[in-house]
């Protein structure tokens, strides 16, 4: 767990966050100096040096912090949350990220197949739903791809007592 931690605090500063916090119960943050080639600071020119540096002794020292500080219970908050309607599926592309089979309007390929792609904020947890979604979606792509109906699966056309 600590790896991944670690591994997704240096691709947030790598993507420019200049303020990282740990998910500790213990207060720990890393506030990044901008460096040069940043719009902000005053030495910004186009051959500046790259804007963000995850080679910083001072993150690599923070890093190290977090990993002594672990991932124990009750001191780490762990949460997920399902981001609903962000990216949400519908008949008309200015209304909508994708079609009503989850195919991106503006991207031919990219399909949405998670809770992003609901019309809004179900108010429960949407793992059943999520997984419909997600297994309709890949049957549609699964028919595009093949050229040939989706037939489902022998078990969920097998009567009750044949289980």
């Amino acid at each position: 767990m600590m790896e991944g931690l670690v591994t997704t605090l240096r691709a947030l500063r790598a993507s420019g966050a200049r303020r990282l916090l740990s998910p500790h119960s213990r207060f720990l943050a890393f506030d990044a100096p901008l460096l040069p080639g940043h719009p902000a600071h005053a030495d910004s020119r186009s051959d500046a040096s790259p804007a963000v540096s995850t080679a910083d002794p001072a993150f690599e020292a923070w890093l190290a912090e977090v990993r002594r500080a672990g991932a124990h219970p009750m001191r780490v908050q762990m949460a997920s949350a399902h981001q609903m309607g962000s990216a949400r599926m519908g008949a008309d592309a200015a209304t909508s990220v994708a079609d009503v089979r989850g195919e991106a309007w503006t991207c031919a390929g990219l399909h949405i197949a998670d809770a992003s792609a609901f019309p809004t904020a179900t108010g429960v947890n949407p793992m059943v739903t999520v997984e419909a979604l997600a297994f309709l979606t890949c049957e549609r792509l699964a028919e595009r791809l093949t050229g040939a109906p989706f037939e489902g699966y022998p078990i969920a056309s097998a009567p009750l007592d044949d289980w």
